[in-house]
């Protein structure tokens, strides 16, 4: 399935809220991983939001949605549940962290700017194992002096690991930003360099 990049603007405030124009509702749940639990939100079985939950208990999605003060309250705040999208994350993020998975199939869709979409875009394309810097990147979207710009939408990126922003470092090799921490990057880059030419017999193409 293929992903979807939404624009900021034509489908209103959020994603969530255009899913359930349709009559989807955004669900929500948690998962356990070697770096911390992490929330997921999907909608229309789609994931729209993954991160790491803050010391409050909160995603970035969540006071995001907050922030925006819906019409009604509760209107876009996600229920607890499950979807195929949530069913197929769970799955793909314990074959990930178990050395066993290099490419993540859960469907995705992206909301952003024109820009962010770009630049999101390219992220799904930098392979496991793989780095490039920010100014590599801001190349390959054409914007090669967009280079702040670049990492302004790295950091607003609401999928990390599945658009892995964590593999885009500095031009003098230093790791960067990263919304999620700076031990988390390091983490998962020492992970996937660990398992690049270790993967397991018996893998499925999409795993490459």
């Amino acid at each position: 399935m293929k992903d979807i990049f939404v624009e900021r603007g034509k489908a209103g405030d959020s994603l969530s809220a255009a899913f359930r124009r349709e009559g989807k509702k955004p669900l929500a749940a948690s998962f356990a991983t070697p770096l911390g639990t992490m929330a997921a939100i999907a909608c229309g079985d789609r994931l729209i939001s993954l991160s790491f939950l803050d010391p409050e208990g909160w995603t970035r999605e969540n006071d995001s949605i907050r922030r925006r003060r819906p019409a009604r309250r509760g209107e876009d705040e996600p229920e607890a549940g499950e979807n195929s999208a949530i069913r197929s994350l769970r799955k793909e993020l314990a074959d990930y962290f178990a050395g066993r998975l290099r490419r993540f199939a859960t469907p995705v869709a992206f909301f952003g700017t024109p820009f962010q979409l770009s630049v999101w875009k390219e992220l799904r394309r930098v392979p496991f194992g793989e780095t490039i810097s920010y100014l590599e990147l801001a190349r390959r979207i054409g914007h090669p002096r967009a280079v702040r710009a670049v990492g302004q939408a790295n950091g607003a990126n609401r999928l990390p690991i599945l658009a892995p922003c964590h593999r885009v470092i500095a031009n003098d090799g230093g790791l960067g930003g990263f919304s999620s921490g700076l031990e988390r990057k390091k983490w998962l880059l020492e992970f996937e360099k660990g398992r690049r030419f270790g993967t397991r017999r018996g893998e499925g193409s999409r795993h490459e």
